[in-house]
């Protein structure tokens, strides 16, 4: 019997539309922008952004596995598309510009 591979929040919220300031994106990359800020804040200072704020809600929502230094250096270099990033088994490279 083969497992099946649910999709994970991310890969459903990279599908919904979202509006910024007039211009086209998602809720999957903006979600990604404002994770990436938090992880950062709370990497370098320690500082949860508020008191119900998890890393283990971070790693559901993108199905990865790691410390919190590694999944930060992925997150930014899946931001910046400059790798690809492995969610689940499935590879998912993204070159997104803003227009």
């Amino acid at each position: 019997m083969k497992k099946v591979i649910k999709p994970t929040q991310f890969e459903k919220d990279w599908e919904i539309p979202l509006m910024i300031n007039g211009k086209q994106s998602n809720r999957g990359y903006y979600n990604l922008c404002c994770l990436v800020c938090e992880l950062s804040i709370y990497v370098h200072t320690g500082m949860k952004p508020n008191a119900h704020w998890k890393i283990g809600d971070v790693k559901k929502y993108f199905g990865i596995k790691g410390n919190k230094h590694d999944i930060l250096k992925r997150l930014k270099e899946f931001k910046d598309g400059i790798i690809t990033l492995d969610i689940n088994n499935k590879l998912i490279t993204v070159k997104y510009e803003l227009k």
